[in-house]
């Protein structure tokens, strides 16, 4: 900034503007010394002398008008006026923005990076936009809609020793917005994430990178291609991003990029021009830690592709990256999650299923671990699952709020620094992670000295990425397995194990120099002095200790002679962490993975997972074992191994460990007497409100202590604005005097069900997923062919795919003809309404009914298959990665499509397994011939053989007292309740023709239907209704029910129901 010219052009302004000139003349003057202020011309003096009246779109008085305003400087509009202090002038131009603001989010900008100026040149005001809470439409907002609120404000009508330097900051931070926006962390996905526009392109310059630095080390490249599928594998689908130049590992590479830099810029207050030099020791790490900053950036799995940014090119995108980080505000950064809306949205494209699951909101986090700690007089945290560090965040910011007498600068930033600890098996989390703890404790760093941030890349249930499942810690070195001495795996033997390592690798490179075996005769000195960094040297032994010293040296040596080496130290000193941590923390708050072990079951760490629940006692019985609840596992093992007794937790977990099924074994306390026994007992439940999370929340608060049976348990209900107390009932249901099931509900049932009942013989349907590889639409061809066609958005079966997750876009060609007898018809919960089945769909099915049971396709069957049948199957088996046996048993689940047989002159009973209420029908004998229907996973089938059976079975599944009398048991989503399964089938008695109520109840529910299907056979408009295709299953079940209730017999069905369930 030329200050002499600000000061010549301050004289002028005042000049023109007392002497009442036009805004033509008053613009003119600021715009003609605007580059002579600025003589290099940055690029929003070239915007804003190129945009003299930018054109928009707004709303006025509901018809769509043209607008001008006077000039758009990237998303900041401003609006010149001859003289603000005129009457009527300011409002006028704040109408002008307004206008202005509600015409670019009506293009779709967002509000958030919107800025408004208003100026006579002399007189200078900013303004950040909101939208009114009315019911404004977006994309129809007017200036009416349009809040201003001011920000900032500047009067340089009288002369002063500052004014050229009021001027130049005002017109820097909100023309030239560099340094004006908030570092916020959903700023931060929107402008630079993988979705944003600038972060797409600076993530696709990634990909030349990867294939330079692959070229010049193809060993260590093929060593980080395994690495890296591995830990995919075992936190996703298998196969999926299986190299470093797979788009998960370049997105992560990238979004690690982008944290370094911030945090450099943070600690520096300013997003400053950086040299090559700095920017590369950004990158490698020695930026950080040349402040004390020890493991803040490690050679892990993408530290090669940053050691030579120069020659690789890594350097040009870096600092592309860092003058896109100018606009941000780093003197005042708040200590929060910066970096969890870049995981979590993340984690949505991404085939990494345990990664990314629910994001913790701040102050959801804050509240959690203020009710953990508020009793601890030292706290020591830790988060075992801890992401990019929300609940970190949160720990260290209330022990900075804590003050302890006589405490020197010092010590108060060491307690802070030990408060929380974190893990986690993804090593961009870890990295985010550590960047916001650099944030939360930037204002202790100077009293701390080096120190090794408290964050680690670990695998905290199996000890280690790198290890094998159990307490026995084992290191894997490329192919090689090392097991250390168990005093060194200690929290004790912590400072003996890192000087040992450090001295290890130190040998270890230097015998790599040199050709034949590594020598490891310095192993037994290496030992000797590390040992002697205890101050109980007793424990450690000598021998054992030099020779794991020795093993280390000669592996890491013929690792570094082979390319196969550099992030071997890292993987060791972050999975150590792990295993040194055993029970030396006082409290621990997670919000672990949501998913059930039915998402990962076959992949490695989905195995590792089944073999820990049953260990400690949770995994449910039979088939059910895939309904095993991650998050209950990770509560469990981190309480058993991190925390010590009677040190507090909170655990953020899905509603169904309250209320589903196959979470009763967590809820009765089976894990006190498991084969990993733990100390585990609740004191208090929190639920979440509603739309906080995807799904329904629960916080688990408690003690590790011996479990308790509790009748109530004390809670609130907690949202951002309020919390209300709350009481959870621990209801437990009972069979033959026996405890059968609990619940923790705040609807205490009037009735307590006695589940145990088996009405019928109910089967679930097959496992006829993914949808699209098995409906299409089918057409004759001849006698024995069909021709195929893909389902679309016009053809009656497209409610079967219009939702599909899985293969969403496969499609098997138009035209191929495969043989009629592999086209079979297909029943679904989507066919099913109360006392309603629509007719079924068609599908291609991989099986052969031989008249007793379906089998598997032979080589032979499909070599008489007329037509393209083998080839539309093998396109099915290439889409889904199986064979043609595989496909059979995908289908074939636990016998699901093998059993689908039944006597002839059998009733059928329909239910569904899913929805809100339960839901049920039935078809008379020979509506449906074994071998020519199949039976969806969504429905659960039972033959009967009479009439009277049929009907009381559906009656009293539909009865309103039956869903009333579950619906504590069923676990609840955003939407309500879900989950019906075999719940309907616990409750209701088995049909006793000699029973009185359950005679009434038949009667009553045939008389119900008969009347129903008189409607449905006359009703034009009942009929459209119930077509799966005419609206979603919820809507047209509602409707159903609400025609039922308007019918006469309707009021002696629901008695009759009424007095089976005793509910009267």
């Amino acid at each position: 900034m030329i200050k002499a010219k600000a000061k010549e052009f301050l004289t002028e302004a005042r000049g023109a503007i007392q002497s009442g000139a036009s805004e033509a003349v008053v613009r003119y003057k600021f715009e003609h010394f605007l580059p002579q202020i600025y003589p290099d011309i940055p690029w929003w003096v070239k915007v804003h002398a190129q945009g003299a009246e930018s054109h928009t779109k707004f709303n006025k008085e509901g018809k769509a008008r043209y607008g001008f305003v006077d000039s758009l400087v990237g998303a900041t509009a401003i609006e010149y006026e001859p003289n603000l202090t005129k009457i009527g002038v300011e409002a006028h131009a704040k109408d002008q923005v307004k206008d202005y603001v509600a015409g670019e989010v009506n293009k779709g900008t967002s509000i958030d990076i919107i800025l408004g100026v208003i100026s006579d040149t002399l007189r200078w005001k900013a303004f950040r936009p909101r939208i009114r809470e009315n019911d404004a439409q977006p994309g129809h907002l007017s200036g009416k809609e349009i809040l201003l609120e001011e920000i900032d404000a500047i009067d340089l009508t009288t002369p002063s020793s500052t004014d050229t330097e009021d001027l130049n900051r005002f017109l820097i931070r909100h023309i030239g917005r560099i340094g004006a926006r908030p570092l916020h962390g959903e700023f931060l996905a929107n402008d630079l994430g993988l979705e944003s526009k600038v972060g797409g392109e600076l993530r696709q310059q990634l990909d030349k990178i990867a294939n330079l630095a692959r070229a010049k080390k193809p060993s260590y490249a093929e060593l980080i291609d395994r690495l890296w599928s591995e830990l995919v594998d075992s936190i996703g689908k298998k196969g999926n991003s299986r190299s470093l130049g797979s788009d998960e590992y370049l997105d992560e590479f990238y979004l690690i990029t982008l944290a370094k830099l911030i945090c450099a810029n943070v600690l520096d207050g300013n997003a400053v021009h950086r040299s090559d030099d700095e920017i590369q020791d950004i990158l490698n790490g020695r930026f950080f830690s040349g402040r004390g900053l020890q493991n803040y950036v490690e050679y892990d799995l993408f530290g090669w592709l940053a050691e030579d940014a120069q020659a690789t090119g890594m350097l040009d995108i870096a600092k592309a990256i860092q003058e896109d980080l100018v606009v941000y505000d780093f003197t005042s950064v708040e200590a929060e999650d910066l970096f969890g809306q870049l995981l979590a949205r993340l984690g949505r494209h991404s085939t990494r299923l345990i990664l990314g699951q629910e994001l913790t909101p701040p102050w959801l986090a804050r509240k959690i671990v203020r009710n953990t700690a508020k009793t601890l007089n030292d706290l020591r945290l830790v988060d075992i699952a801890c992401g990019s560090g929300t609940l970190l965040i949160e720990a260290l910011k209330y022990e900075r709020s804590r003050s302890v007498e006589g405490e020197t600068p010092s010590e108060r930033a060491k307690r802070i620094a030990a408060a929380a600890t974190g893990f986690d098996i993804d090593p961009l989390a870890a990295l985010f992670a550590k960047t916001n703890w650099v944030i939360a404790m930037r204002d202790e760093l100077p009293n701390l000295g080096d120190i090794a941030i408290p964050v680690y890349h670990a695998d905290s249930l199996f000890a280690g990425l790198y290890s094998q499942a159990g307490d026995d810690f084992v290191l894997k070195l490329d192919q090689k397995t090392v097991s250390p001495p168990e005093s060194l795996i200690k929290a004790t033997g912590r400072a003996v194990f890192d000087h040992l390592l450090t001295n290890v690798y130190r040998v270890a490179m230097q015998e790599a120099q040199k050709s034949g075996e590594p020598e490891t005769k310095l192993a037994k000195s290496i030992a000797q002095a590390a040992i002697n960094e205890s101050s109980d040297t007793s424990q450690f032994d000598e021998n054992e200790i030099s020779s794991f010293a020795a093993i280390l040296i000669s592996e890491l040596a013929l690792l570094q002679r082979s390319g196969r080496n550099g992030l071997w130290l890292y993987i060791i000193r972050n999975t150590s962490r792990a295993a040194q941590s055993f029970s030396q923390f006082n409290a621990m708050v997670i919000n672990p993975p949501w998913l059930t072990l039915s998402k990962i079951s076959n992949n490695p760490y989905g195995h590792l997972l089944d073999s820990l629940a049953n260990e400690l006692g949770v995994r449910p019985a039979g088939p059910s074992f895939l309904h095993t609840e991650l998050a209950a596992i990770f509560l469990l093992e981190g309480l058993r191994r991190y925390v010590e007794p009677q040190g507090r937790f909170a655990c953020i977990l899905p509603s169904t460990i309250a209320e589903g099924h196959h979470q009763n074994r967590f809820r009765s306390g089976a894990f006190t007497s498991a084969g990993r026994p733990v100390d585990l007992n609740i004191k208090e439940i929190w639920s979440v409100a509603s739309g906080v999370f995807k799904n329904e929340a629960i916080i688990a608060f408690g003690k590790k202590e011996r479990f308790q049976s509790h009748q109530v348990i004390p809670g609130k209900e907690v949202s951002e604005e309020s919390e209300t107390a709350k009481q959870f009932h621990v209801v437990t249901a009972e069979y033959d005097n026996r405890p059968n099931r609990t619940i923790w509900t705040p609807n205490k049932s009037k009735k307590t069900p006695a589940f145990g009942f088996d009405p019928a013989p109910f089967r679930q349907g097959a496992d006829l997923m993914p949808r699209t590889a098995w409906f299409h639409e089918f057409s004759a061809y001849g006698t024995d062919r069909s021709v195929i066609k893909p389902l679309t958005s016009s053809s009656d079966d497209w409610f079967l795919i219009s939702d599909a997750k899985n293969s969403k876009s496969f499609r098997l060609r138009s035209g191929t003809v495969v043989s009629r007898s592999f086209v079979k018809d297909a029943l679904l919960s989507n066919h099913l309404c109360p006392f309603t089945l629509a007719s079924p769909s068609q599908m291609l099915i991989p099986s052969i009914f031989t008249g007793a049971e379906w089998r598997e396709l032979s080589g032979e069957d499909l070599i008489h298959a007329p037509g393209a049948t083998d080839s539309a199957l093998q396109a099915i088996c290439r889409e889904l990665g199986v064979s043609i046996s595989g496909l059979y048993q995908k289908i074939d689940v636990r016998g699901k499509l093998r059993r689908q047989v039944w006597a002839e002159g059998s009733f059928l009973v329909f239910s569904g397994t899913g929805g809100a209420n339960p839901c049920a029908a039935w078809v008379p004998p020979s509506t449906f011939i074994p071998g020519d229907t199949i039976f969806d996973q969504t429905v659960y089938w039972a033959p009967v053989s009479t009439l009277e059976e049929a009907a009381y079975l559906a009656g009293a599944i539909n009865s309103p007292s039956c869903a009333e009398l579950i619906a504590p048991f069923q676990p609840r989503g955003q939407q309500g309740k879900r989950h019906i399964h075999k719940l309907p089938f616990g409750v209701t008695p088995p049909f006793d023709r000699e029973e009185d109520l359950h005679w009434e109840l038949s009667q009553a529910t045939l008389a119900l239907q008969n009347a129903w299907q008189q409607i449905l056979m006359t009703d034009p408009e009942a009929q459209r209704r119930t077509r799966p295709n005419h609206s979603n299953l919820q809507n047209r079940r509602r409707w159903v029910m609400n025609v039922l209730r308007e019918l006469p017999d309707w009021e002696r069905y629901t008695k009759a129901a009424a007095a089976l369930y005793g509910s009267v």
